[in-house]
C-alpha cells in the first residue's frame, strides 16, 4: 500500500512541475509567450526549409531563408530561457 502511496505523490508531484512551469510563463507576459510561440513557429519553419535546402534541386534558394529563420528561433529561445519573470 505504501507503494501505491507513494507512485500517486510522484505523480501529482509530476503534474505540479508541468502546471508550475505553464504559471511561470503566464507570468512572464505576453512578450515570453510571444517568444515561445517564435521558437515554435519559426523552429518548425527552419526545420522545413532545412529538408528543402538538401533535397531540392533548388536548395540553394531556400539556403537563406533557412539560415534566417533559425537565427530568429535561436533569438527566441534565447530570450524564452534568459528573461527574467516579472
Amino acid at each position: 500500500m505504501a507503494e501505491l502511496e507513494q507512485a500517486k505523490n510522484q505523480v501529482s508531484d509530476g503534474n505540479a512541475n508541468i502546471e508550475n512551469t505553464a504559471l511561470d510563463l503566464k507570468k512572464g507576459g505576453l512578450i515570453k509567450q510571444a517568444s515561445l510561440v517564435g521558437a515554435l513557429l519559426f523552429g518548425s519553419r527552419a526545420f522545413t526549409e532545412t529538408i528543402l535546402v538538401f533535397s531540392s534541386p533548388y536548395g540553394d534558394e531556400h539556403f537563406v531563408s533557412a539560415t534566417c529563420q533559425a537565427a530568429i528561433t535561436l533569438l527566441c529561445i534565447a530570450y524564452l530561457v534568459f528573461a527574467k519573470n516579472e
